[in-house]
């Protein structure tokens, strides 16, 4: 339920533009996804299963 509004959210605020602005951005978000898979390997290395949620 949370991608529906992290998707609505720039539609209410930019109109019809931001197919565009989706259009444009999404290769640096596709580009940065090996990075944040990296980042949660190592934080999850290095907690070891200490956080609890």
């Amino acid at each position: 339920m949370s991608w529906l509004l992290a998707l609505g959210m720039p539609f209410l605020l930019y109109g019809p533009n931001t197919l565009f602005f989706f259009l444009y951005t999404w290769p640096f978000f596709l580009a940065l996804m090996p990075v944040s898979v990296i980042i949660g390997i190592a934080l999850h290395l290095l907690v070891k299963g200490k956080i609890l949620f």
